[in-house]
């Protein structure tokens, strides 16, 4: 169930990014524009998986849900371009075969970060400081 929320947070973080750049485009606004930048900022993908890894607590599945989480992101993030016309699917398919790669080989890191933060010892303790330093 915790990597179903994993998952969900990934679909979550994928949307929003992809609606935050659409409506920086379509309003020209300096408001989106600085949303947009926010929310695409590698530490906040990044984030997401560590996120999942907290979430689910164990080491191997923090690993799965740090993956599967970036994945479901990108996904989704690619799939609202194309589902609302800002991009064709031909359009895609080469970003999103390289962020798929990425989810995969750091997903799994990220996650282990993630179920790292819980432990009350160093080994937590540089868990929690790698997004910050990052």
């Amino acid at each position: 169930m915790r990597v179903v929320v994993a998952c969900l947070v990934g679909i979550a973080l994928g949307v929003v990014d992809a609606l935050a750049i659409s409506l920086a485009a379509e309003l020209s606004s300096g408001g989106w524009r600085a949303a947009s930048i926010v929310v695409n900022f590698a530490l906040v993908w990044a984030g997401v998986a560590v996120l999942a890894g907290w979430i689910v607590r164990q080491w191997p599945i923090a690993m799965l849900a740090g993956l599967l989480s970036l994945l479901a992101a990108v996904l989704a993030y690619y799939a609202f371009f194309v589902a609302f016309g800002y991009r064709s699917s031909e359009d895609v398919w080469t970003p999103a075969i390289f962020w798929s790669v990425v989810a995969i080989v750091g997903g799994p890191f990220l996650g282990l970060v993630g179920a790292g933060c819980r432990r009350p010892d160093l080994l937590g303790l540089a868990a929690r400081l790698v997004l910050p330093l990052g």
